[in-house]
């Protein structure tokens, strides 16, 4: 086998592709404020998949970000095109504070049905039989896996609290639209 010569051209571009990779990690640990990414959702540490979210969504509130892994950007985007349509053009305090409380909402469902999974998955991996487990470590496994489920049934209620929240605030939002239009009418 013959071994190639590289030339000083291609040395560069190697360089320069870990000079632009570098400097992508650095432009998003800035973003993040923090070298140290973690998922506020399910946990994830992998920093090339740092995506923006809009909790409100873009339409309704463009301060309100968080830093998530791709995976969770993706779900909770999904999640966010359920969300009632726009009532009024621009959309109202009330609506941007309705669509706050879904991204919100959206958040904690997320985190729990994540969170339960994982629970279930801890007790069932003390139940193989075939692993060889010190009683302590299994005793402490089991414990974990029960607190996310029970952690998660808290941010299951969260949700579901936000969630009627911002139920209440689009049925506020639809009727000031309704007055609004009215006293246009009478005019």
């Amino acid at each position: 086998m013959r071994s190639r010569n590289f030339t000083r051209s291609e040395f560069s571009l190697v360089d320069n592709r870990d000079k632009n990779s570098e400097r992508r990690k650095q432009a998003r640990a800035e973003r993040s404020r923090t070298n140290n990414f973690i998922c506020i959702v399910c946990g994830c540490t992998y920093s090339c998949a740092i995506e923006r979210h809009h909790i409100a969504g873009k339409h309704y509130d463009k301060l309100h970000i968080e830093d998530i892994c791709a995976t969770c950007h993706c779900r909770l985007t999904e999640a966010q095109r359920s969300h009632p349509h726009s009532i009024n053009e621009p959309p109202s305090d009330i609506e941007s504070a309705a669509h706050y409380n879904l991204g919100v909402s959206d958040l904690f469902a997320l985190r729990a049905r994540l969170g339960e999974d994982y629970g279930n998955k801890l007790i069932r991996i003390t139940n193989n039989r075939k692993l060889a487990w010190d009683k302590e470590a299994k005793a402490l496994t089991r414990e974990a896996g029960h607190y996310l489920i029970a952690s998660s049934a808290c941010d299951d209620r969260i949700a579901s609290r936000l969630r009627h929240y911002a139920d209440c605030l689009i049925d506020e939002a639809r009727k000031s639209k309704t007055v609004t239009q009215t006293a246009k009418q009478r005019k």
